[in-house]
C-alpha cells in the first residue's frame, strides 16, 4: 500500500511521503522478494506491475546495498535473468566500487 501511495502522489504531503518511504526502505528486501516472485508466476502484486515497481524502486533510490544485493540473487536464482541484468545495473551505477590506489 505504501509503494502505490508513493507511486501515485497525488495530494501526498511531504510529511507523510517521507513516512512511506522510510517504511518502503525499511522493507525492500521483502518487497523485492515479493516482486520477483510475482514476476516468476506473471501476477501483479498490490503495487502494479511488479516488474514496474522494481524500476520505480530503483529509480528513488529505495534500495541499500544489501537488500539490492539480495534482490539480485533472489531474481538469478528464480532465473529472471532480465531483471537480475536490471539490478545489476543499479547497483554498479548506486553503490559502484571503489578504485584501489597503489601508494608508496
Amino acid at each position: 500500500m505504501a509503494l502505490t501511495r508513493l507511486r501515485y502522489p497525488w495530494k501526498l504531503e511531504d510529511a507523510a511521503k517521507l513516512r512511506y518511504e522510510s517504511y518502503v526502505k525499511a522493507h525492500m528486501e521483502g518487497i523485492g522478494e515479493s516482486c520477483i516472485h510475482a514476476v516468476k508466476e506473471r501476477r501483479e502484486i498490490a503495487a502494479g506491475d511488479p516488474q514496474e515497481v522494481l524500476l520505480f524502486c530503483c529509480r528513488e533510490h529505495y534500495f541499500d546495498e544489501q537488500a539490492l544485493g539480495k534482490t539480485i540473487t533472489y531474481a538469478a536464482d528464480a532465473g529472471q535473468t532480465e531483471i537480475s541484468a536490471i539490478l545489476m545495473d543499479e547497483r554498479y551505477r548506486s553503490f559502484p566500487k571503489k578504485k584501489k590506489k597503489f601508494v608508496l
